[in-house]
């Protein structure tokens, strides 16, 4: 329960409360009446020696200073010279004797003659009677004064009794109201010293779920608010920890990651580079067994086979050159040398470098490159990107069989689009043809030499330099672009 400390706080101090009153109604019970009857017995002592001093000093006023002791303790004093009341009130038949009549008013008290006498000194006797007129018992104190006067003191013991009865009511009463308002006050007193406590409990409670924004707002320097700090001071540590901790789990994963991925692309590139490899392989070793075996008879055939051989080796060559770019690239070997330089003319040499090839294959260039464009990026990288794209297009140019340029300066960014007429790429393969060794069409890439490298290359380079890139498929064909930094454009 979250409020278990509270309400054992409160319970505490209302219990200790109502346990003191009830101290005092016991302790009244029992003690009061023995300690009121020591008092009542030393008054009675004291009024008597009082009494006889002031008939040693034969004091004129003699009556007054008895009424005013007989009144003022509360007592009933009577002074007899023999039989004759000297002083006293008597409430009796005049015929009977006034020491008698004191006397015989009495009797011995019920619990036996010697548990009666309180007191005796030789010179005075206290002890407890029974009044069988008014039914009451009184303490009685019984001397001779120095003058042999007879004393009689008495008080009633009922108003002991009932005093002792009175206290224990007012106590009960003052007591409950004091009860009722203590336990307000503990209510109010127990939340505020167990808020802080709950609170501490209930950040421990975060800090169990992992939560460390929670902290204690340290007010004072008591211990709760000493206990407060360590804990803030523990959170924090905590924090740091699990997010060391997280740190280093994240970099064990990244790791653990980049190693699986490392070895499926080991296994990848030794699949798909055997695979690559058997054909041309297979041709070669046929070409070199028929001129060997002298398949071939004339001159020719020899040269034919020849040709295919050479045709082959370029073509594993061309495959194993653009596999170690997109390694040296992928594995960050090959570090970036990022300048400015013109991109118009960098295309016009890459068009030029093509002529023959365009001429055989009856494709038709257009670059819509007016000007001077001058971009930020690794230079060779983005010619081995154009390249790459511009074969792409002439291998896969259909129908009007078109191939264009467009460089596009948007201010901040240069966009460059290469297009060629022909079937669009299925949509299933859009994001596929940047993976290494992936052909839409294996028959026709076959037909071409390609191997399915040259799109994973671009793909690499432009992540490396952090740059867009991407392929569409448009009306009549398709367009593939990338997109530079501008670093103005100046004309000649």
């Amino acid at each position: 329960m979250k409020n278990s400390i509270r309400i054992k706080f409160l319970i505490i101090l209302s219990a200790f409360a109502a346990g003191i009153v009830l101290f005092y109604i016991i302790l009244n019970s029992v003690a009061f009446e023995a300690f009121h009857l020591y008092y009542k017995k030393d008054l009675l002592i004291k009024t008597y020696t009082t009494i006889n001093s002031l008939y040693n000093e034969n004091a004129s006023d003699m009556a007054v200073r008895l009424d005013r002791l007989d009144i003022n303790r509360s007592l009933n004093i009577a002074v007899l010279d023999g039989d004759t009341l000297v002083y006293g009130r008597v409430n009796r038949p005049n015929r009977q004797n006034p020491r008698q009549m004191w006397l015989n008013q009495s009797s011995p008290g019920i619990l036996g003659r010697d548990s009666d006498v309180l007191h005796d000194d030789g010179k005075s006797v206290i002890t407890r009677r029974y009044d069988r007129v008014l039914q009451s018992y009184h303490i009685v104190l019984t001397a001779t004064l120095d003058n042999g006067y007879s004393l009689f003191i008495r008080t009633p013991i009922e108003s002991i009794t009932e005093s002792v009865k009175i206290t224990n009511r007012f106590i009960l009463a003052v007591g409950a109201i004091a009860l009722l308002i203590g336990a307000v006050i503990a209510f109010l007193l127990s939340r505020s010293l167990t808020k802080p406590i709950l609170k501490l409990s209930a950040i421990a409670g975060e800090m169990a779920h992992l939560n460390f924004n929670v902290k204690y707002d340290v007010k004072g320097k008591d211990e709760i608010n000493d206990l407060g700090k360590s804990i803030n001071i523990l959170s924090e540590r905590l924090e740091e920890t699990i997010s060391d901790l997280k740190t280093a789990n994240a970099e064990l994963c990244r790791d653990i990651e980049t190693k699986t991925r490392i070895d499926e692309m080991r296994r990848e590139f030794f699949s798909n580079v055997s695979h690559e490899l058997k054909t041309p392989i297979s041709l070669i070793q046929g070409y070199a067994e028929g001129l060997s075996d002298n398949i071939a008879a004339d001159e020719k055939s020899r040269n034919y086979y020849c040709d295919v051989i050479v045709d082959e080796s370029r073509k594993m060559g061309d495959m194993v050159k653009k596999l170690m770019t997109l390694m040296q690239i992928e594995s960050g070997q090959d570090p970036l040398t990022i300048r400015r330089f013109e991109i118009t003319s960098m295309i016009r040499s890459i068009i030029e470098k093509n002529k023959i090839v365009l001429e055989s294959k009856g494709i038709k260039v257009i670059s819509n490159t007016a000007g001077r464009v001058f971009v930020w990026g690794d230079e060779f990288l983005v010619e081995d990107v154009l390249v790459n794209y511009f074969s792409n297009a002439i291998n896969h140019a259909g129908g009007e069989k078109i191939v264009e340029f467009n460089v596009d300066n948007r201010g901040g960014v240069v966009r460059i689009e290469v297009f060629n007429t022909g079937d669009n790429i299925p949509e299933q393969d859009l994001d596929k043809i940047w993976q290494s060794f992936y052909k839409v069409d294996k028959a026709r890439t076959r037909e071409y030499g390609g191997s399915g490298i040259g799109l994973a290359v671009v793909s690499a380079i432009m992540k490396a330099m952090g740059k867009p890139y991407g392929v569409r498929n448009v009306i009549g064909g398709v367009k593939f672009y990338i997109e530079l930094d501008s670093a103005d454009a100046e004309q000649d």
